[in-house]
């Protein structure tokens, strides 16, 4: 991004839109707003917009992938906002309910969770960081494992003991859906 011949492509190749994200903190020494995505068990920052009070545009974002806003200080990346999820029928700001839980169903899925023997996984969501959930231990009869007192509306992520680094966050609809971002 500090590049002056950089030509931001993603529209040639995915479906995008524009994404606007609610400031819940401001920050006084910059109006440059980072569009953080989600990889390697890590932010980093893809795009930017700039600061309008209590929100920032992010311009052609690609659907189908969660983002987070953040500001950049002292070269630390501090969360400026909750994920939004720019899905392809609709956006959704991931805002965690933690009065208003509710028991998830994580049932394997072929090429993105399969549950290995005694092996542990760990549950965790996002406020401003990841908060840890819940951890429960596989073995080779579960093909589900079932967790209590969820925030609703959370953005969550399942990381194994033998973790890659390349999980994917998720979001569990209230008809128990599981959306990957």
């Amino acid at each position: 991004m500090r590049t002056p011949n950089y030509i931001d492509v993603t529209k040639e190749y995915w479906e995008t839109r524009n994404v606007v994200c609610h400031l819940s903190t401001s920050y006084n020494n910059s109006n440059v707003v980072y569009a953080c995505v989600f990889n390697f068990l890590n932010w980093h920052p893809a795009w930017w917009g700039l600061q309008n009070k209590d929100s920032v545009v992010f311009t052609d974002m690609c659907r189908g992938a969660v983002f987070l806003p953040m500001y950049y200080n002292k070269g630390k990346l501090i969360p400026a906002g909750y994920p939004v999820a720019s899905g392809y029928n609709n956006v959704l700001v991931l805002k965690p309910d933690i009065i208003n839980t509710h028991t998830i169903h994580l049932t394997e899925q072929e090429h993105y969770l399969v549950f290995r023997s005694e092996k542990k996984y760990k549950l965790y969501y996002w406020d401003k960081a990841w908060k840890f959930l819940g951890e429960k231990t596989g073995d080779a009869n579960v093909k589900e494992m079932v967790f209590d007192n969820i925030p609703r509306n959370a953005l969550l992520l399942l990381v194994p003991e033998y973790s890659q680094h390349k999980e994917r966050p998720f979001s569990i609809t209230d008809e128990g859906k599981r959306l990957w971002w």
